[in-house]
């Protein structure tokens, strides 16, 4: 399978950093980050769920991200992330 592109939304990026700076383990956020790039690079349909009409989410703690995957680019657009125990 053709790796994805992962691209995040300015909404996502915003969050995430307001994430980033209230969190307690910074670390911890950057590290769950990069893997859900990681995730979504290999197989964004596997290494996440369908919530509904072309909508997916993926956790890897401390995140949660919703998702939607362009075939005719090979590109998944990371439109939001939240906090997820």
């Amino acid at each position: 399978m053709t790796p994805f592109a992962v691209d995040w939304a300015p909404a996502a990026t915003a969050a995430l950093a307001t994430i980033w700076m209230q969190a307690t383990d910074r670390t911890a956020v950057t590290s769950a980050q990069h893997r859900i790039d990681q995730l979504l690079e290999q197989d964004p349909f596997r290494n996440g769920r369908h919530r509904c009409e072309g909508l997916f989410i993926i956790k890897v703690a401390p995140l949660a991200c919703a998702y939607t995957i362009d075939l005719s680019r090979n590109l998944v657009l990371v439109s939001a992330v939240w906090r997820s125990p």
